[in-house]
Protein backbone atom coordinates (compact mmCIF):
# COMPACT_ATOMS: atom_id res chain seq x y z
CA UNK A 1 0.00 0.00 0.00
CA UNK A 2 3.03 2.54 0.62
CA UNK A 3 4.42 1.80 -2.73
CA UNK A 4 0.91 2.52 -4.20
CA UNK A 5 0.45 5.66 -2.61
CA UNK A 6 3.83 7.13 -3.36
CA UNK A 7 2.71 6.46 -7.15
CA UNK A 8 1.20 9.54 -7.79
CA UNK A 9 4.64 11.45 -6.77
CA UNK A 10 6.67 9.52 -8.43
CA UNK A 11 6.41 6.30 -10.94
CA UNK A 12 9.73 5.34 -10.95
CA UNK A 13 10.79 2.35 -8.78
CA UNK A 14 13.72 1.40 -7.17
CA UNK A 15 15.64 -1.66 -7.74
CA UNK A 16 14.12 -3.40 -4.80
CA UNK A 17 10.69 -1.86 -5.26
CA UNK A 18 10.51 -3.57 -8.77
CA UNK A 19 10.90 -6.99 -7.08
CA UNK A 20 8.95 -6.87 -4.48
CA UNK A 21 6.45 -5.95 -7.46
CA UNK A 22 7.41 -8.36 -9.37
CA UNK A 23 7.32 -11.24 -6.31
CA UNK A 24 3.73 -9.87 -5.85
CA UNK A 25 2.83 -10.71 -9.10
CA UNK A 26 4.42 -14.46 -9.91
CA UNK A 27 3.09 -15.52 -6.57
CA UNK A 28 -0.61 -14.18 -7.58
CA UNK A 29 -0.13 -15.93 -10.82
CA UNK A 30 1.41 -19.36 -8.72
CA UNK A 31 -2.23 -19.27 -7.34
CA UNK A 32 -3.39 -20.84 -10.78
CA UNK A 33 -1.04 -23.27 -10.95
CA UNK A 34 -3.21 -26.37 -10.61
CA UNK A 35 -5.67 -24.92 -13.18
CA UNK A 36 -2.76 -24.67 -15.48
CA UNK A 37 -1.47 -28.63 -14.61
CA UNK A 38 -5.22 -29.92 -15.13
CA UNK A 39 -5.63 -27.98 -19.00
CA UNK A 40 -2.61 -30.95 -19.42
CA UNK A 41 -4.98 -33.49 -18.79
CA UNK A 42 -7.54 -35.75 -21.64
CA UNK A 43 -9.24 -38.92 -22.26
CA UNK A 44 -7.29 -42.13 -24.06
CA UNK A 45 -7.63 -45.17 -24.17
CA UNK A 46 -5.23 -47.78 -23.17
CA UNK A 47 -5.69 -51.74 -23.42
CA UNK A 48 -6.72 -53.59 -20.24
CA UNK A 49 -5.47 -56.64 -19.04
CA UNK A 50 -6.86 -59.82 -20.41
CA UNK A 51 -10.06 -60.71 -19.26
CA UNK A 52 -11.21 -64.65 -19.49
CA UNK A 53 -14.42 -65.46 -19.26
CA UNK A 54 -17.05 -68.23 -20.46
CA UNK A 55 -19.24 -66.41 -23.40
CA UNK A 56 -22.33 -67.88 -25.13
CA UNK A 57 -22.54 -67.76 -29.06
CA UNK A 58 -24.95 -69.34 -30.25
CA UNK A 59 -28.75 -70.69 -28.50
CA UNK A 60 -29.41 -73.97 -26.62
CA UNK A 61 -29.84 -75.62 -30.01
CA UNK A 62 -26.65 -74.66 -31.50
CA UNK A 63 -28.35 -72.38 -34.18
CA UNK A 64 -28.33 -68.61 -33.98
CA UNK A 65 -31.10 -67.48 -36.39
CA UNK A 66 -34.60 -68.95 -35.49
CA UNK A 67 -36.88 -66.80 -36.18
CA UNK A 68 -34.91 -63.81 -36.44
CA UNK A 69 -33.71 -64.98 -39.32
CA UNK A 70 -36.96 -65.07 -41.03
CA UNK A 71 -36.84 -63.07 -44.57
CA UNK A 72 -34.28 -60.32 -42.92
CA UNK A 73 -34.08 -59.03 -46.93
CA UNK A 74 -37.40 -57.38 -45.37
CA UNK A 75 -35.92 -55.40 -42.64
CA UNK A 76 -33.63 -52.89 -41.37
CA UNK A 77 -30.88 -53.22 -39.60
CA UNK A 78 -30.52 -50.78 -36.52
CA UNK A 79 -26.31 -50.44 -37.32
CA UNK A 80 -24.10 -52.21 -39.62
CA UNK A 81 -22.44 -54.05 -36.35
CA UNK A 82 -18.86 -54.98 -35.90
CA UNK A 83 -17.19 -58.43 -37.57
CA UNK A 84 -13.41 -59.70 -37.74
CA UNK A 85 -12.52 -60.36 -41.22
CA UNK A 86 -9.64 -61.89 -43.31
CA UNK A 87 -8.84 -62.48 -47.15
CA UNK A 88 -7.93 -65.14 -49.65
CA UNK A 89 -6.52 -63.76 -52.78
CA UNK A 90 -8.31 -61.20 -55.42
CA UNK A 91 -10.43 -64.21 -56.52
CA UNK A 92 -10.20 -63.84 -60.20
CA UNK A 93 -11.03 -66.66 -62.42
CA UNK A 94 -11.19 -65.46 -65.72
CA UNK A 95 -11.91 -63.05 -67.85
CA UNK A 96 -15.61 -60.89 -67.88
CA UNK A 97 -16.30 -62.30 -64.44
CA UNK A 98 -16.48 -60.65 -60.91
CA UNK A 99 -15.22 -62.80 -57.94
CA UNK A 100 -14.92 -61.80 -54.23
CA UNK A 101 -12.27 -64.47 -53.80
CA UNK A 102 -12.73 -66.13 -50.39
CA UNK A 103 -13.86 -64.06 -47.37
CA UNK A 104 -13.78 -65.03 -43.90
CA UNK A 105 -15.78 -62.87 -41.22
CA UNK A 106 -16.15 -64.02 -37.59
CA UNK A 107 -18.43 -61.88 -35.35
CA UNK A 108 -17.86 -61.11 -31.81
CA UNK A 109 -20.84 -62.37 -29.68
CA UNK A 110 -21.49 -59.23 -27.75
CA UNK A 111 -23.70 -56.39 -27.66
CA UNK A 112 -23.23 -52.95 -29.01
CA UNK A 113 -21.55 -51.85 -26.25
CA UNK A 114 -18.86 -54.22 -25.82
CA UNK A 115 -18.44 -54.12 -29.41
CA UNK A 116 -16.81 -51.33 -29.28
CA UNK A 117 -14.84 -51.60 -27.03
CA UNK A 118 -12.99 -54.82 -28.03
CA UNK A 119 -9.83 -54.63 -29.25
CA UNK A 120 -8.65 -58.55 -28.90
CA UNK A 121 -10.46 -62.00 -28.78
CA UNK A 122 -9.58 -65.19 -28.59
CA UNK A 123 -12.36 -68.16 -28.56
CA UNK A 124 -15.34 -69.40 -30.12
CA UNK A 125 -17.20 -67.48 -32.67
CA UNK A 126 -19.95 -67.39 -35.39
CA UNK A 127 -17.87 -67.51 -38.52
CA UNK A 128 -19.07 -67.08 -42.25
CA UNK A 129 -16.89 -68.17 -44.97
CA UNK A 130 -18.38 -67.05 -48.54
CA UNK A 131 -17.65 -66.28 -51.79
CA UNK A 132 -19.67 -64.85 -54.64
CA UNK A 133 -19.34 -65.07 -58.45
CA UNK A 134 -20.93 -63.79 -61.19
CA UNK A 135 -20.85 -64.10 -64.77
CA UNK A 136 -22.90 -62.02 -67.95
CA UNK A 137 -25.96 -63.55 -68.70
CA UNK A 138 -26.56 -65.04 -72.05
CA UNK A 139 -30.51 -64.25 -72.61
CA UNK A 140 -32.16 -66.28 -75.46
CA UNK A 141 -33.36 -63.32 -77.32
CA UNK A 142 -35.90 -65.39 -79.06
CA UNK A 143 -37.43 -66.18 -75.82
CA UNK A 144 -37.11 -63.72 -73.82
CA UNK A 145 -39.95 -61.20 -74.55
CA UNK A 146 -41.52 -58.35 -71.89
CA UNK A 147 -44.86 -58.75 -70.95
CA UNK A 148 -47.36 -56.87 -68.53
CA UNK A 149 -48.48 -58.63 -66.02
CA UNK A 150 -51.02 -57.88 -62.58
CA UNK A 151 -51.78 -54.26 -63.58
CA UNK A 152 -49.00 -52.86 -65.46
CA UNK A 153 -46.65 -55.06 -63.72
CA UNK A 154 -43.22 -55.32 -65.61
CA UNK A 155 -42.26 -59.21 -65.90
CA UNK A 156 -38.94 -60.52 -68.33
CA UNK A 157 -39.41 -64.02 -69.05
CA UNK A 158 -37.21 -65.88 -71.37
CA UNK A 159 -34.22 -68.54 -71.04
CA UNK A 160 -30.59 -67.87 -70.35
CA UNK A 161 -27.35 -69.65 -70.67
CA UNK A 162 -24.12 -69.25 -69.21
CA UNK A 163 -20.57 -71.04 -68.14
CA UNK A 164 -20.11 -73.25 -65.42
CA UNK A 165 -16.06 -73.30 -65.83
CA UNK A 166 -15.37 -69.83 -63.60
CA UNK A 167 -17.94 -71.08 -61.18
CA UNK A 168 -15.62 -75.04 -61.19
CA UNK A 169 -12.73 -73.24 -61.17
CA UNK A 170 -13.47 -71.36 -57.87
CA UNK A 171 -14.13 -74.77 -56.17
CA UNK A 172 -18.41 -74.38 -56.62
CA UNK A 173 -19.86 -77.57 -56.74
CA UNK A 174 -21.47 -77.56 -60.61
CA UNK A 175 -22.30 -81.31 -61.00
CA UNK A 176 -25.69 -82.88 -61.19
CA UNK A 177 -26.09 -85.89 -58.85
CA UNK A 178 -29.30 -88.16 -57.81
CA UNK A 179 -29.48 -89.57 -54.27
CA UNK A 180 -28.80 -93.32 -53.52
CA UNK A 181 -30.01 -94.44 -50.31
CA UNK A 182 -29.69 -90.71 -49.22
CA UNK A 183 -26.12 -90.32 -50.64
CA UNK A 184 -25.18 -88.11 -53.43
CA UNK A 185 -24.32 -89.78 -56.55
CA UNK A 186 -23.04 -87.78 -59.09
CA UNK A 187 -24.58 -88.18 -62.50
CA UNK A 188 -23.32 -85.51 -64.70
CA UNK A 189 -20.63 -82.78 -64.65
CA UNK A 190 -21.66 -79.70 -67.20
CA UNK A 191 -19.82 -76.88 -68.18
CA UNK A 192 -22.25 -74.79 -69.08
CA UNK A 193 -26.55 -74.27 -68.58
CA UNK A 194 -28.39 -74.08 -72.01
CA UNK A 195 -31.51 -72.33 -72.16
CA UNK A 196 -32.68 -72.69 -68.55
CA UNK A 197 -36.29 -70.84 -68.75
CA UNK A 198 -37.15 -67.86 -65.71
CA UNK A 199 -39.70 -65.58 -65.34
CA UNK A 200 -38.85 -62.71 -62.94
CA UNK A 201 -41.41 -60.47 -62.31
CA UNK A 202 -40.89 -57.30 -61.07
CA UNK A 203 -43.60 -55.75 -58.72
CA UNK A 204 -45.77 -52.66 -59.98
CA UNK A 205 -43.25 -49.75 -60.75
CA UNK A 206 -44.10 -46.31 -60.21
CA UNK A 207 -41.63 -44.49 -62.73
CA UNK A 208 -38.67 -47.38 -62.97
CA UNK A 209 -35.21 -46.77 -61.99
CA UNK A 210 -32.38 -45.41 -63.74
CA UNK A 211 -29.88 -48.24 -64.64
CA UNK A 212 -27.20 -50.63 -63.09
CA UNK A 213 -25.29 -47.56 -62.01
CA UNK A 214 -27.68 -44.61 -61.10
CA UNK A 215 -29.57 -44.13 -57.58
CA UNK A 216 -33.07 -45.38 -58.49
CA UNK A 217 -32.95 -49.39 -58.76
CA UNK A 218 -35.87 -51.46 -60.55
CA UNK A 219 -33.78 -55.52 -60.55
CA UNK A 220 -35.13 -58.57 -59.83
CA UNK A 221 -32.80 -60.95 -58.39
CA UNK A 222 -34.72 -64.38 -59.43
CA UNK A 223 -33.25 -68.01 -58.64
CA UNK A 224 -33.56 -70.17 -61.41
CA UNK A 225 -34.37 -73.71 -61.38
CA UNK A 226 -31.12 -76.08 -62.39
CA UNK A 227 -31.91 -78.79 -60.65
CA UNK A 228 -28.58 -79.50 -59.66
CA UNK A 229 -27.22 -75.86 -59.10
CA UNK A 230 -28.23 -73.15 -57.41
CA UNK A 231 -27.61 -69.87 -59.37
CA UNK A 232 -29.56 -66.73 -59.49
CA UNK A 233 -30.03 -64.64 -61.92
CA UNK A 234 -29.61 -60.91 -61.75
CA UNK A 235 -32.04 -58.57 -63.90
CA UNK A 236 -32.29 -54.41 -64.58
CA UNK A 237 -34.24 -52.78 -66.61
CA UNK A 238 -33.46 -49.36 -67.62
CA UNK A 239 -35.31 -46.39 -68.17
CA UNK A 240 -38.57 -45.09 -67.63
CA UNK A 241 -41.38 -48.27 -67.21
CA UNK A 242 -43.67 -46.65 -69.72
CA UNK A 243 -41.65 -46.28 -72.38
CA UNK A 244 -41.15 -50.09 -72.16
CA UNK A 245 -44.94 -50.32 -72.74
CA UNK A 246 -43.98 -50.02 -77.01
CA UNK A 247 -42.15 -52.88 -76.65
CA UNK A 248 -43.98 -55.43 -74.59
CA UNK A 249 -43.65 -58.56 -76.55
CA UNK A 250 -40.42 -57.85 -78.08
CA UNK A 251 -36.88 -59.55 -77.91
CA UNK A 252 -33.70 -58.47 -77.17
CA UNK A 253 -30.61 -58.01 -78.85
CA UNK A 254 -26.83 -57.83 -77.43
CA UNK A 255 -24.99 -54.09 -76.74
CA UNK A 256 -22.27 -54.72 -74.76
CA UNK A 257 -20.49 -57.21 -71.89
CA UNK A 258 -18.64 -55.81 -69.06
CA UNK A 259 -17.81 -56.38 -65.62
CA UNK A 260 -19.91 -59.59 -65.65
CA UNK A 261 -22.91 -57.57 -67.02
CA UNK A 262 -24.16 -58.47 -70.28
CA UNK A 263 -26.37 -55.59 -71.75
CA UNK A 264 -29.69 -55.74 -74.51
CA UNK A 265 -31.77 -53.54 -75.97
CA UNK A 266 -35.20 -54.52 -77.05
CA UNK A 267 -35.72 -54.88 -80.94
CA UNK A 268 -39.58 -53.90 -82.32
CA UNK A 269 -40.94 -54.06 -85.69
CA UNK A 270 -38.97 -53.24 -88.58
CA UNK A 271 -36.26 -52.50 -86.05
CA UNK A 272 -34.08 -55.08 -85.74
CA UNK A 273 -30.53 -53.77 -87.25
CA UNK A 274 -27.60 -52.91 -85.12
CA UNK A 275 -28.10 -49.07 -85.06
CA UNK A 276 -31.85 -49.10 -83.92
CA UNK A 277 -31.67 -46.67 -80.47
CA UNK A 278 -35.13 -47.67 -78.83
CA UNK A 279 -37.06 -44.77 -76.72
CA UNK A 280 -35.10 -43.31 -74.36
CA UNK A 281 -31.46 -45.49 -74.13
CA UNK A 282 -33.85 -48.62 -72.86
CA UNK A 283 -31.50 -51.32 -71.92
CA UNK A 284 -31.87 -54.55 -69.70
CA UNK A 285 -28.43 -55.77 -68.06
CA UNK A 286 -28.13 -59.29 -66.81
CA UNK A 287 -25.38 -61.03 -64.91
CA UNK A 288 -25.94 -64.52 -63.61
CA UNK A 289 -24.46 -65.34 -60.10
CA UNK A 290 -24.23 -67.81 -57.41
CA UNK A 291 -22.89 -67.63 -53.93
CA UNK A 292 -21.27 -70.55 -51.70
CA UNK A 293 -21.76 -69.46 -47.97
CA UNK A 294 -21.84 -71.53 -44.54
CA UNK A 295 -21.81 -70.51 -41.38
CA UNK A 296 -19.75 -72.29 -38.28
CA UNK A 297 -18.48 -72.41 -34.64
CA UNK A 298 -14.83 -71.94 -35.24
CA UNK A 299 -12.32 -70.97 -32.77
CA UNK A 300 -11.04 -67.43 -33.94
CA UNK A 301 -8.52 -64.96 -32.95
CA UNK A 302 -8.98 -61.09 -34.41
CA UNK A 303 -7.65 -58.23 -33.35
CA UNK A 304 -7.69 -54.05 -33.98
CA UNK A 305 -5.30 -51.29 -32.82
CA UNK A 306 -7.67 -48.80 -33.58
CA UNK A 307 -11.45 -48.25 -32.42
CA UNK A 308 -13.84 -50.71 -34.28
CA UNK A 309 -17.07 -48.53 -35.98
CA UNK A 310 -20.41 -49.23 -36.06
CA UNK A 311 -23.02 -46.49 -38.53
CA UNK A 312 -26.60 -46.65 -38.61
CA UNK A 313 -28.18 -45.85 -41.90
CA UNK A 314 -28.78 -42.27 -41.72
CA UNK A 315 -29.58 -38.74 -43.92
CA UNK A 316 -27.08 -36.07 -43.56
CA UNK A 317 -28.18 -32.64 -44.48
CA UNK A 318 -24.72 -31.40 -45.07
CA UNK A 319 -23.89 -33.29 -47.94
CA UNK A 320 -27.56 -34.30 -49.15
CA UNK A 321 -27.13 -37.50 -49.20
CA UNK A 322 -27.11 -41.10 -47.55
CA UNK A 323 -23.96 -42.02 -45.36
CA UNK A 324 -23.61 -45.50 -47.52
CA UNK A 325 -19.89 -44.93 -48.66
CA UNK A 326 -19.41 -45.60 -44.83
CA UNK A 327 -21.21 -48.53 -44.64
CA UNK A 328 -19.78 -49.80 -48.27
CA UNK A 329 -16.09 -48.94 -46.51
CA UNK A 330 -16.70 -51.24 -43.20
CA UNK A 331 -18.42 -54.40 -45.63
CA UNK A 332 -15.00 -53.97 -47.89
CA UNK A 333 -17.28 -53.07 -51.18
CA UNK A 334 -15.66 -49.83 -51.89
CA UNK A 335 -11.99 -48.39 -50.53
CA UNK A 336 -9.07 -51.07 -49.66
CA UNK A 337 -10.28 -54.25 -48.46
CA UNK A 338 -7.37 -55.58 -46.64
CA UNK A 339 -7.18 -52.27 -45.02
CA UNK A 340 -8.99 -53.51 -41.65
CA UNK A 341 -7.55 -50.35 -39.80
CA UNK A 342 -9.04 -47.93 -42.08
CA UNK A 343 -12.42 -49.85 -42.52
CA UNK A 344 -12.65 -49.82 -38.81
CA UNK A 345 -13.21 -53.68 -38.10
CA UNK A 346 -11.29 -56.26 -36.82
CA UNK A 347 -8.58 -58.20 -38.15
CA UNK A 348 -9.31 -61.94 -38.34
CA UNK A 349 -5.82 -63.22 -37.31
CA UNK A 350 -6.59 -66.67 -37.44
CA UNK A 351 -9.50 -68.98 -37.58
CA UNK A 352 -10.30 -73.19 -36.78
CA UNK A 353 -10.45 -75.56 -36.20
CA UNK A 354 -14.54 -76.21 -37.09
CA UNK A 355 -16.57 -77.25 -34.70
CA UNK A 356 -18.25 -80.26 -35.07
CA UNK A 357 -21.63 -78.60 -36.14
CA UNK A 358 -22.46 -76.46 -39.14
CA UNK A 359 -25.14 -74.44 -37.39
CA UNK A 360 -26.42 -72.71 -40.83
CA UNK A 361 -25.90 -72.65 -44.05
CA UNK A 362 -27.24 -69.52 -46.37
CA UNK A 363 -27.44 -70.06 -49.43
CA UNK A 364 -25.39 -73.09 -49.81
CA UNK A 365 -24.05 -74.70 -52.74
CA UNK A 366 -24.87 -78.22 -50.89
CA UNK A 367 -28.11 -80.36 -50.82
CA UNK A 368 -30.94 -78.69 -49.71
CA UNK A 369 -32.52 -80.92 -47.44
CA UNK A 370 -29.30 -80.64 -45.22
CA UNK A 371 -30.16 -76.95 -44.25
CA UNK A 372 -33.20 -75.82 -42.47
CA UNK A 373 -33.31 -72.35 -41.71
CA UNK A 374 -36.02 -70.07 -42.88
CA UNK A 375 -33.82 -67.56 -44.47
CA UNK A 376 -32.53 -70.29 -46.76
CA UNK A 377 -35.82 -71.72 -47.29
CA UNK A 378 -37.32 -67.98 -48.28
CA UNK A 379 -34.38 -68.22 -51.17
CA UNK A 380 -34.65 -71.22 -52.50
CA UNK A 381 -38.15 -71.98 -52.85
CA UNK A 382 -37.49 -71.66 -56.46
CA UNK A 383 -36.07 -74.70 -56.05
CA UNK A 384 -39.22 -77.06 -55.12
CA UNK A 385 -41.23 -76.85 -57.73
CA UNK A 386 -40.97 -78.31 -61.20
CA UNK A 387 -39.67 -76.58 -64.23
CA UNK A 388 -42.10 -75.29 -66.35
CA UNK A 389 -41.55 -73.41 -69.65
CA UNK A 390 -42.94 -69.88 -69.29
CA UNK A 391 -44.05 -69.46 -72.60
CA UNK A 392 -46.64 -72.39 -72.45
CA UNK A 393 -47.20 -71.46 -68.57
CA UNK A 394 -49.53 -68.57 -68.03
CA UNK A 395 -49.67 -69.11 -64.44
CA UNK A 396 -46.08 -67.37 -63.57
CA UNK A 397 -46.55 -65.70 -60.49
CA UNK A 398 -45.03 -69.02 -59.03
CA UNK A 399 -42.42 -70.25 -61.15
CA UNK A 400 -39.37 -68.33 -59.92
CA UNK A 401 -39.20 -67.23 -56.32
CA UNK A 402 -37.55 -63.39 -56.60
CA UNK A 403 -36.43 -60.97 -54.84
CA UNK A 404 -36.93 -57.23 -55.63
CA UNK A 405 -34.66 -54.42 -55.13
CA UNK A 406 -36.75 -50.92 -56.69
CA UNK A 407 -36.70 -47.65 -55.16
CA UNK A 408 -39.81 -46.53 -56.82
CA UNK A 409 -42.20 -49.88 -56.52
CA UNK A 410 -45.36 -51.01 -54.09
CA UNK A 411 -46.10 -54.49 -53.36
CA UNK A 412 -48.73 -56.63 -55.10
CA UNK A 413 -50.39 -59.72 -54.12
CA UNK A 414 -50.92 -61.24 -56.61
CA UNK A 415 -47.02 -62.06 -57.65
CA UNK A 416 -45.44 -64.32 -55.46
CA UNK A 417 -42.10 -62.46 -54.62
CA UNK A 418 -40.73 -60.27 -52.03
CA UNK A 419 -39.61 -56.75 -51.92
CA UNK A 420 -36.43 -56.00 -50.41
CA UNK A 421 -36.18 -53.26 -47.50
CA UNK A 422 -35.51 -49.55 -48.62
CA UNK A 423 -32.16 -49.85 -46.53
CA UNK A 424 -31.15 -53.10 -48.41
CA UNK A 425 -32.39 -51.32 -51.28
CA UNK A 426 -30.47 -48.01 -50.78
CA UNK A 427 -27.14 -50.39 -50.21
CA UNK A 428 -27.63 -52.22 -53.15
CA UNK A 429 -27.92 -48.73 -56.04
CA UNK A 430 -25.21 -47.36 -54.02
CA UNK A 431 -22.57 -50.60 -54.21
CA UNK A 432 -23.37 -50.75 -57.82
CA UNK A 433 -23.32 -46.77 -58.51
CA UNK A 434 -19.53 -47.36 -56.58
CA UNK A 435 -18.15 -50.43 -58.51
CA UNK A 436 -20.57 -51.92 -61.08
CA UNK A 437 -19.47 -54.97 -59.52
CA UNK A 438 -22.22 -57.15 -58.84
CA UNK A 439 -20.64 -59.87 -57.19
CA UNK A 440 -18.84 -57.27 -54.38
CA UNK A 441 -22.28 -55.92 -54.01
CA UNK A 442 -24.30 -58.72 -53.25
CA UNK A 443 -21.62 -60.15 -50.74
CA UNK A 444 -22.08 -56.91 -48.68
CA UNK A 445 -26.34 -57.32 -48.79
CA UNK A 446 -25.44 -61.28 -47.75
CA UNK A 447 -23.37 -59.55 -44.83
CA UNK A 448 -25.62 -57.26 -43.71
CA UNK A 449 -28.20 -59.81 -43.29
CA UNK A 450 -26.16 -62.34 -41.31
CA UNK A 451 -25.04 -58.83 -39.27
CA UNK A 452 -28.44 -58.56 -38.75
CA UNK A 453 -29.84 -62.20 -38.10
CA UNK A 454 -26.89 -62.61 -35.53
CA UNK A 455 -26.88 -59.31 -33.83
CA UNK A 456 -30.65 -59.54 -33.03
CA UNK A 457 -30.42 -62.54 -31.64
CA UNK A 458 -26.95 -61.80 -29.03
CA UNK A 459 -29.07 -60.65 -26.17
CA UNK A 460 -30.64 -64.15 -25.97
CA UNK A 461 -27.65 -66.71 -26.32
CA UNK A 462 -28.31 -69.33 -23.55
CA UNK A 463 -25.60 -71.69 -24.70
CA UNK A 464 -22.20 -70.92 -23.33
CA UNK A 465 -19.16 -71.58 -24.68
CA UNK A 466 -17.76 -74.86 -24.68
CA UNK A 467 -13.76 -73.16 -23.82
CA UNK A 468 -12.92 -69.80 -22.35
CA UNK A 469 -12.35 -67.01 -24.32
CA UNK A 470 -9.80 -64.27 -23.85
CA UNK A 471 -10.61 -60.47 -24.65
CA UNK A 472 -9.05 -57.14 -23.93
CA UNK A 473 -10.78 -54.07 -24.11
CA UNK A 474 -9.89 -50.25 -24.57
CA UNK A 475 -10.09 -48.57 -21.38
CA UNK A 476 -10.18 -45.00 -20.72
CA UNK A 477 -8.04 -43.25 -18.63
CA UNK A 478 -7.16 -39.26 -17.49
CA UNK A 479 -3.60 -38.99 -18.32
CA UNK A 480 -1.26 -35.63 -19.16
CA UNK A 481 -1.91 -35.54 -22.99
CA UNK A 482 0.45 -32.32 -22.96
CA UNK A 483 3.12 -30.47 -21.36
CA UNK A 484 1.76 -27.20 -22.01
CA UNK A 485 0.57 -26.13 -18.26
CA UNK A 486 3.56 -28.33 -16.74
CA UNK A 487 6.09 -26.25 -18.16
CA UNK A 488 4.41 -22.57 -17.58
CA UNK A 489 3.95 -23.79 -14.05
CA UNK A 490 7.63 -24.51 -13.70
CA UNK A 491 8.81 -21.35 -15.27
CA UNK A 492 6.71 -19.43 -12.76
CA UNK A 493 7.75 -21.69 -9.90
CA UNK A 494 11.62 -20.80 -10.95
CA UNK A 495 11.13 -17.33 -11.61
CA UNK A 496 9.47 -17.02 -8.22
CA UNK A 497 12.16 -18.55 -6.21
CA UNK A 498 15.14 -16.21 -8.73
CA UNK A 499 12.91 -12.96 -7.41
CA UNK A 500 12.81 -13.91 -3.92
CA UNK A 501 16.61 -14.86 -3.73
CA UNK A 502 17.32 -11.30 -5.20
CA UNK A 503 15.08 -9.69 -2.68
CA UNK A 504 17.11 -11.31 0.16
CA UNK A 505 20.36 -10.78 -1.27
CA UNK A 506 19.74 -7.08 -1.70
CA UNK A 507 17.95 -6.86 2.25
CA UNK A 508 21.14 -8.02 3.23
CA UNK A 509 23.44 -6.15 1.19
CA UNK A 510 21.10 -2.72 1.79
CA UNK A 511 20.63 -3.04 5.17
CA UNK A 512 24.00 -3.07 6.46
CA UNK A 513 23.81 0.50 8.21
CA UNK A 514 20.72 -1.17 10.73
CA UNK A 515 23.66 -2.38 12.71
CA UNK A 516 25.51 0.96 13.41
CA UNK A 517 25.03 1.74 16.81
CA UNK A 518 23.12 5.20 16.77
CA UNK A 519 20.64 3.71 14.09
CA UNK A 520 17.68 3.30 16.32
CA UNK A 521 18.22 6.83 18.22
CA UNK A 522 18.17 8.25 15.39
CA UNK A 523 14.77 6.70 14.56
CA UNK A 524 13.20 7.59 18.16
CA UNK A 525 14.33 10.82 17.65
CA UNK A 526 12.83 10.79 14.42
CA UNK A 527 9.48 9.28 15.20
CA UNK A 528 8.94 11.13 18.63
CA UNK A 529 10.17 14.51 18.25
CA UNK A 530 8.02 17.70 19.01
CA UNK A 531 8.79 18.58 15.12
CA UNK A 532 7.59 15.66 13.76
CA UNK A 533 4.81 15.38 16.04
CA UNK A 534 3.75 19.00 15.07
CA UNK A 535 3.75 18.39 11.51
CA UNK A 536 1.67 15.42 11.90
CA UNK A 537 -1.42 17.05 13.91
CA UNK A 538 -0.73 20.18 11.11
CA UNK A 539 -0.91 17.42 8.28
CA UNK A 540 -4.07 14.70 10.13
CA UNK A 541 -6.54 16.92 8.95
CA UNK A 542 -5.50 18.38 5.59
CA UNK A 543 -7.17 16.70 2.53
CA UNK A 544 -4.28 14.10 0.55
CA UNK A 545 -4.70 17.03 -2.42
CA UNK A 546 -3.61 19.96 -0.14
CA UNK A 547 -0.75 17.96 0.73
CA UNK A 548 0.10 16.97 -3.10
CA UNK A 549 -0.30 20.26 -3.59
CA UNK A 550 2.61 21.71 -0.61
CA UNK A 551 4.92 18.55 -1.41
CA UNK A 552 5.23 20.20 -5.20
CA UNK A 553 5.29 23.64 -4.22
CA UNK A 554 8.10 23.00 -2.09
CA UNK A 555 9.39 20.70 -4.61
CA UNK A 556 9.90 17.99 -2.43
CA UNK A 557 7.74 15.91 -4.87
CA UNK A 558 10.92 13.95 -5.92
CA UNK A 559 12.70 13.70 -2.82
CA UNK A 560 12.31 10.49 -0.59
CA UNK A 561 13.16 10.21 3.16
CA UNK A 562 15.32 7.19 4.07
CA UNK A 563 17.99 6.24 6.79
CA UNK A 564 21.62 6.79 5.93
CA UNK A 565 24.72 8.52 6.96
CA UNK A 566 24.68 12.01 6.69
CA UNK A 567 27.90 13.27 4.59
CA UNK A 568 28.40 16.35 6.85
CA UNK A 569 28.28 14.70 10.36
CA UNK A 570 28.99 10.71 9.68
CA UNK A 571 26.25 9.90 11.68
CA UNK A 572 23.40 7.50 11.13
CA UNK A 573 19.56 9.65 10.86
CA UNK A 574 17.29 10.45 8.56
CA UNK A 575 18.21 11.95 5.00
CA UNK A 576 16.59 13.46 2.12
CA UNK A 577 17.56 11.40 -1.74
CA UNK A 578 15.82 12.20 -5.06
CA UNK A 579 13.81 9.53 -6.05
CA UNK A 580 15.36 7.11 -9.58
Amino acid sequence: MLMLKRFPHSFGLSVSHLLVVVLYLVGVALQFSSTLLVSDLGDITILSDPEVRRVAVADSEGAFIGTNGQFMFSKTPGVWSTFAESRNGTGTVSQNVTDTGIITRAFPPFESRERLLLRSYSGLAVTQQARTICVPAELNVQRTTLTYAASDQLMVQGAVSMSLEPFTAAGFRTEKYNYTNGVPVVVDRPTRMIDIPFACPFYNIQGGGRGVKGDDLAMALCFIQSGFFEPFLLVNAVGPFADWNSYATSGFQPVSTENSWATYKPTGPNSTSESFQPKDGLRLSASVCSTAWNNSILSVNASTSAPTQEYPLQWENSTQSWNTPEILRLLGVVGDPSDVGARGILRLDSYGPANDKTIVSILSTGPSDQVSTELYKAFTAALEGQEVDPLTNKDLAGFNRSLIFCSRCYPSTQINNDLAHPSSVLLMGAALNATNNPAAALDGLWTTWTQTAYTSAVGQLDQAGVADSTMMWAVTVTTPVRWHGFIATTVLLVFHIAVAVAIMVLFVGRTAYSFQGNFWPAMAQATGGEQVREFLDDVATTPDSEVDKIIKVRGLDGVSVCTGVDEGTGRVGLIRTKAL
